[in-house]
């Protein structure tokens, strides 16, 4: 059974399993809402360190960065991706502009 100042980090690796969820379905804005509370029960959990079992402690701690390494990793390629989409929207964007511009300034066929 796990102390009540071990509690705090418990909640918030149960926390990071979900984020970790939420990251790969998709789910930002529920993720960032989330981060707001996980990373509150954090900062408690490691203001609150207990001398009774600081191994546990120290376990759950490194099981929460493992988690945030996998959660920062999905965060870097889903931005690598973002940023190809921008690009591409871009260049689409300027393409149809000079169409336009080309469009207007071409004569008028007679017919």
């Amino acid at each position: 059974m796990s102390s009540h100042l071990e509690e705090p980090l418990l909640q918030a690796l149960y926390m990071t399993r979900r984020l970790l969820a939420q990251v790969e379905n998709g789910e930002l804005v529920q993720a960032v809402e989330l981060e707001a509370v996980r990373s509150r029960l954090i900062r408690l959990g490691v203001a609150e360190v207990s001398s009774a079992n600081p191994q546990q402690q120290v376990e759950i701690l490194r099981e929460i960065q493992a988690l945030d390494e996998q959660i920062a990793a999905i965060g870097s390629r889903s931005r690598e991706v973002l940023v190809q989409q921008l690009r591409q929207l871009h260049r689409g964007r300027k393409a149809g502009k000079a169409y336009q511009g080309r469009s207007k300034h071409r004569p008028k066929s007679i017919l």
